[in-house]
């Protein structure tokens, strides 16, 4: 076991260290906002590249390197390569991410840490952060943006379509009293749905094993067996809190989580950037006045992306108004006769924006997943990696969105036609409305995070 915190120094102090995309970064800046407003200390480990989402009230801290430097560890992973599964190869991928470009911070991170109270880390900076906390003797918060806790009532989200078809056969009460019947037949394969998390979990401990143990015996602690791991990522270990930070409208809450699991739902899904002062373009306020019907926004985050074309071709086609985010859809054209319907920007906060559009077209990350979810509106997804499969193929189940193609790769101008009349339907609509309201009859994610923190 890792040792409980003995640091009862004031002010509190907490280390937050987030590693991967957009949508995994703002969450933290988010928490790290709320928690300096209730007068922590908050020191915030973020990459290079994101650090404009950082609030001014939180101390930031450089991980150097960015989103496009994970690519090149896609190719050909030191681990995992010739795997029949590909989500092993994916962890593969992970792993050398992990080791190779968050590994070498160990250093500044346990400086930063030394009279902290606790450290609160992302899924990637998990291996790390739970070594500093074992050094330092403080509590450790790991944050899940997706359903990553191993459960018996449905399996790893890479079995996408099992995971799908038992979340929806479940409805709303995966952590609720059922009749032993409906027990038996939803959750009739519990040992193999908690099982395929550990296997998964077993692959990444042995891909990192020896680059892990390299840093424990720089910082002097003992590496942590597997086995210890396991009671730390099922809760059930005190000096671990294990925080499900997405919504239960759509992923119910799990009774067979430890006492150390707190369900606090979606982080960042009404989080708007201030750092740099942000306000709403002027041209892009008058553009959404001008539309008689609310614009569709497009855009798909830090995803390799080639298909603009296709898709003004589609937005032609459907004689539909939309809201372009990001550089890919860039226009170099003087002459664009698309002016008038579409408005290019570069960057634009999710939580602000999407309320004034009737649908989200994107690649379904976690982050703008859940800021769609809030602002009730379809969410029309094309997937490339990860978690995205998983989220597209949930929500259409749901009735919250649409999968619209197989893969972001190979998108077609078609595909957005058919995804976005779908998505149009009044059903659809509807359903999204009424989980919006329920999202916004609850406590928000951050409020509830922040006060189990300090609590702790």
């Amino acid at each position: 076991n890792f040792p409980s915190s003995q640091n009862t120094q004031t002010p509190m102090k907490a280390v937050l260290i987030s590693v991967g995309s957009r949508g995994d970064a703002e969450p933290f800046c988010s928490l790290g906002r709320r928690l300096a407003e209730k007068g922590v200390t908050v020191d915030l480990f973020l990459q290079t590249d994101l650090q404009y989402l950082a609030p001014p009230s939180v101390n930031v801290h450089d991980i150097p390197f960015t989103q496009m430097d994970m690519y090149r560890y896609v190719a050909n992973p030191s681990h995992g390569a010739d795997h029949s599964n590909p989500r092993v190869r994916f962890i593969g991928v992970v792993t050398d991410v992990i080791a190779e470009l968050v590994f070498p911070v160990w250093e500044n991170l346990l400086a930063v840490a030394k009279d902290a109270n606790m450290i609160v880390c992302s899924s990637l900076a998990r291996p790390l952060s739970l070594a500093i906390a074992q050094k330092i003797g403080i509590k450790t918060a790991i944050i899940h943006l997706q359903p990553l806790m191993p459960t018996k009532h449905f399996p790893h989200y890479s079995q996408t379509d099992e995971f799908v078809a038992t979340i929806c056969s479940i409805g709303g009460g995966g952590g609720e009293e059922e009749d032993e019947e409906e027990e038996e037949e939803t959750n009739s394969d519990d040992k193999s749905h908690e099982q395929s998390y550990w296997e998964l979990e077993k692959f990444q401990f042995d891909f990192l094993k020896d680059r892990l143990d390299k840093v424990c015996k720089d910082m002097d602690v003992p590496l942590q067996t597997f086995e210890g791991l396991r009671s730390h990522l099922k809760g059930g270990n005190e000096a671990t809190l294990i925080v499900n930070a997405f919504s239960n409208a759509v992923v119910p809450i799990v009774s067979d989580a430890g006492p150390h699991t707190v369900n606090v739902g979606p982080l960042a899904d009404s989080y708007i950037p201030t750092t740099n002062g942000w306000t709403p373009p002027e041209d892009l306020v008058t553009f959404l006045e001008k539309c008689e019907t609310p614009p569709v926004c497009i855009g798909y985050g830090s995803m390799p992306f080639d298909k603009a074309l296709i898709v003004r071709d589609a937005l032609r086609e459907l004689n539909v108004k939309a809201v372009l985010v990001g550089d890919a859809f860039k226009s170099n054209d003087d002459n664009n006769d698309d002016d008038n319907t579409v408005f290019e920007i570069a960057s634009a906060p999710y939580p602000w924006l999407l309320p004034k559009c009737s649908m989200m077209l994107c690649h379904g990350g976690a982050g703008v997943v859940n800021a769609t979810l809030r602002a009730g509106i379809p969410c029309v997804i094309t997937p490339l990696i990860g978690d995205q499969f998983m989220w597209a193929k949930l929500l259409e189940e749901k009735g919250l969105g649409v999968m619209c193609g197989s893969v972001l790769t190979a998108l077609t101008k078609d595909e957005i036609m058919d995804g976005v009349q779908k998505a149009a339907a009044a059903s659809c609509s509807l359903k999204c409305k009424d989980t919006a309201a329920l999202i916004a009859s609850e406590e928000l994610g951050v409020n509830i995070l922040s006060d189990k923190l300090i609590a702790l």
